[in-house]
């Protein structure tokens, strides 16, 4: 069992690393997605504010707000470069309460789904060929009645 996982995690590392070019860049553009949440008046622990300031709300006081996004990494000119994915961003007000500690119940498969096929409209459009990177929420995953062949 331990040799088949090294072998699995070797495998991902090759995996990893085949997009890499001598300078450690991407060959192909790399995809990252990710959603959130802010609230509107959001205060980091941090701020910089001047002693003499006056903050006028509380942190976290106000409109919740959902967040989706795709960036990219890719190679530009030569050199390593990062940008949103254009038109990936959008933002909504959360259908729940400001207090709610789970974003997620305002974003579900459905609106996943259809953000996503957006996004990947753009990407083959301005990037081509790319890989994408997205973590382990539920609405990520589906069965599909569509199967996508890969591009060599």
């Amino acid at each position: 069992m331990r040799k088949e996982l090294q072998r699995m995690e070797e495998i991902l590392l090759a995996k990893k690393v085949s997009n890499l070019n001598a300078r450690k860049y991407p060959k192909i553009p790399e995809i990252f997605l990710d959603e959130s949440f802010c609230n509107v008046n959001h205060v980091a622990g941090s701020t910089w504010l001047l002693k003499n300031s006056a903050r006028y709300s509380s942190s976290g006081r106000g409109q919740r707000y959902c967040i989706v996004g795709a960036g990219a990494v890719l190679v530009k000119n030569g050199k390593l470069h990062a940008e949103w994915v254009p038109d990936s961003v959008e933002f909504w007000p959360s259908h729940y309460k400001s207090t709610d500690t789970d974003y997620h119940g305002n974003f579900n498969g459905t609106l996943f789904l259809k953000w996503f096929e957006g996004l990947c409209a753009v990407l083959e459009l301005v990037y081509g060929p790319c890989r994408i990177h997205m973590d382990g929420a539920a609405y990520h995953k589906a069965k599909s009645t569509h199967h996508h062949q890969a591009r060599p």
